[in-house]
């Protein structure tokens, strides 16, 4: 009988261990995301500014490439914004413990992260391809 409660707490000390170390990821993943918007939202509201200064300074050809930058900048923007959106109400639903609506709400909010992120990087490229253009 002794040996059943001993099992018995080494399973519920693991299980409890497991549950701490999945609050954690939690947390950490929370904190990446908000590093990663923000630099998002940093980044893209530099390069905009970064990109109207090369645009005034260099010559005008390839205009359209710089111009698509501008737009891409704009849309990482609102998409970034919209996360936060998403994200918000993933955690709402989560709270309310409705894991079919939280699920979807998360989903969204990865795919809204996964568009900004390339978005910016085109935009990035996009800059750097008119500076070359353009000397």
């Amino acid at each position: 009988m002794n040996d059943k409660n001993q099992t018995a707490n080494k399973t519920n000390k693991e299980e409890q261990k497991w549950e701490q170390y999945q609050k954690d990821l939690d947390i950490r993943e929370a904190h990446n995301h908000l590093a990663r918007d923000r630099a998002v939202l940093t980044l893209s509201s530099a390069f905009f500014a970064f990109s109207l200064i090369i645009a005034r300074d260099f010559g005008s050809q390839c205009i359209v490439i710089i111009k698509t930058s501008w737009v891409l900048f704009v849309v990482v923007i609102i998409v970034t914004l919209l996360s936060f959106f998403a994200a918000n109400k993933a955690i709402s639903y989560c709270r309310k413990n409705d894991t079919k609506k939280c699920t979807r709400w998360r989903k969204c909010t990865n795919l809204l992260n996964i568009v900004s992120c390339t978005l910016f990087c085109i935009g990035i490229i996009s800059v750097i391809i008119f500076a070359f253009l353009n000397p």
